[in-house]
């Protein structure tokens, strides 16, 4: 397929950051921060801190052919790749992490690709929002897999909704039908389940993505209730963070719809309804918000759907709103904020 380029904005910072990834701050102890931050002003006032930094915009495949409500995104380190789900198009299309753009998919069985996984392969597995079918394809974008999940959710077919693989290659499905978190092997055995529908401590009633962290404990978003679940590895319930309100200063979240984790263990959850982002310490304190409502944001959404962290210091946002996948340099660790 010829090469198209993609429309950006900011392609001189865009370089000159990946040519500082190196030289990225990073070591920042998690145990050595400060307490809780106070719930006061500081948190809703932080929508216009400066600790984002804008580097690269994606529009589309090419100039003429731009996205359409992109909901998904996976990064593949290995082979510096970067996936965007196309789910208006009905496709998963490939980019360079410069942004350049590599290849275009339609994949049969897969009408509206949303969540995505990377292994350890560098097979990047793809969920259909509107089937219970899972494809995986290679670095080159050639079909490896096709998981069948039909008869798996125990409401019957899974409606999937986040997508995670551990170290052993597991695949963890939340599905929003039955209110679990699906635990596969890639032949689409379930080998085991976490959380039961409720809204109580550990229960799941809304589930709008899953991720797992270095340690492999699972983060569940909900977007009834409570925010996120989190879970150690045998799918025990440790502890959730982040209430659903109108009003999202605190640590609030109007609509929850994805999350990720950076290199510093922090955890960023996109608000899609309140048009912002929130990031939270590894205990589920608010750290700093961007976006929203405030008057004088110096970062704006509409509607944002997917995030994701590179390793290396760089957060992909995608917004179905704007039809949009902008890629931001992240300063440092958050502290807490301190009276």
């Amino acid at each position: 397929m010829a090469r198209a380029w993609p429309l950006w904005t900011g392609l001189g910072s865009a370089l000159l950051a990946l040519s500082l990834l190196g030289s990225l701050a990073s070591a920042r102890s998690l145990s050595a921060r400060a307490a809780a931050p106070a719930p006061d002003a500081a948190f809703a006032a932080a929508t216009t801190a400066s600790d984002l930094r804008l580097t690269l915009t994606l529009h589309g495949y090419s100039p003429s052919d731009r996205f359409s409500a992109p909901e998904g995104i996976a990064i593949d380190p290995r082979n510096r790749l970067l996936y965007i789900a196309d789910t208006g198009k009905g496709r998963v299309i490939g980019f360079s992490l410069q942004g350049l753009p590599k290849f275009a998919l339609k994949l049969t069985g897969v009408l509206a690709p949303r969540d995505m996984a990377v292994d350890e392969k560098g097979r990047v597995f793809i969920a259909d929002k509107e089937a219970p079918t899972i494809v995986a394809v290679d670095s080159q974008g050639k079909t490896v897999l096709r998981i069948d999940l039909t008869g798996a959710g125990a409401m019957g077919a899974p409606r999937i909704r986040g997508l995670a693989i551990d170290h052993q290659g597991r695949l963890y499905i939340g599905d929003q039908a039955s209110a679990q978190v699906l635990v596969c092997d890639t032949d689409g055995h379930v080998l085991s389940r976490i959380g039961v529908p409720g809204e109580q401590r550990g229960q799941l009633k809304m589930i709008e993505d899953v991720a797992l962290d270095r340690a492999g404990r699972v983060y569940v978003v909900d977007s009834v209730g409570t925010s996120v679940n989190v879970f150690d590895p045998g799918g025990k319930f440790i502890f959730r963070f982040g209430r659903i309100s109108p009003d999202t200063s605190n640590g609030y979240l109007r609509g929850p719809a994805a999350i990720a984790l950076d290199r510093h263990d922090q955890l960023w959850v996109v608000d899609e309804e309140g048009h912002m982002l929130q990031v939270f310490d590894g205990r589920g304190f608010p750290l700093r918000s961007f976006g929203g409502d405030t008057v004088g944001a110096t970062v704006t959404f509409l509607f944002p759907s997917a995030v994701a962290e590179d390793g290396l210091g760089h957060l992909y946002v995608a917004e179905k709103g704007a039809d949009r996948v902008r890629v931001f340099a992240l300063r440092e660790p958050f502290l807490p904020f301190r009276q």
